[in-house]
């Protein structure tokens, strides 16, 4: 063991010491682990992970919009297509109404207040341009990189385990 001289054993109190340690290790491990597979540590990767998914749904559509910078003419444009079928603005609509629940959730938790979760939202509703729109997705995606990169720090600490990664969609 480090620190041992060669060729010399543990006292009884170092190895008894030694035991209490491991155990107590491995129970921190255990905890961690349970907390990563359905504990709230996993539902908040489990939240990201949706969040995230959901943005890159979000971009998809907002560039399906094939629109220009000019907000006034986006409306009408939208409007028209929405009056003549088109399921771009719908479906864009649709996905803009659960995105901000959805990345408040991730970046707060789910005691996030209404408000908080709204002015996500309008955050997204504000974008005046495609450009602006994927300035704004790629933003929150970067806040909630962080988050993730904080979480699996603290899973890859409390469990000694390297498979973090394999919880991400």
């Amino acid at each position: 063991a480090p620190g041992e001289a060669p060729g010399t054993a543990p006292t009884p109190a170092e190895a008894a010491e030694k035991v209490v340690q491991n155990k107590q290790t491995r129970a921190a491990e255990q905890s961690t682990l349970r907390a990563f597979n359905a504990g709230p540590e996993g539902r908040t990767v489990r939240s990201f992970n949706t969040a995230i998914d959901h943005l890159d749904t979000m971009d998809k559509l907002a560039t399906a919009l094939n629109n220009n910078d000019v907000r006034a003419f986006n409306t009408v444009a939208n409007a028209f297509a929405k009056g003549t079928g088109s399921a771009a603005p719908t479906n864009f609509d649709t996905a803009k109404s659960i995105v901000g629940g959805e990345v408040a959730k991730a970046l707060a938790g789910s005691s996030m207040a209404l408000k908080d979760r709204e002015e996500i939202r309008d955050a997204i509703s504000r974008a005046n341009s495609p450009e602006q729109l994927a300035g704004s997705v790629r933003t929150l995606q970067q806040l909630m990189g962080g988050q993730l990169s904080s979480l699996k720090l603290q899973y890859e600490t409390g469990t000694n385990r390297k498979d973090f990664d394999s919880r991400l969609t």
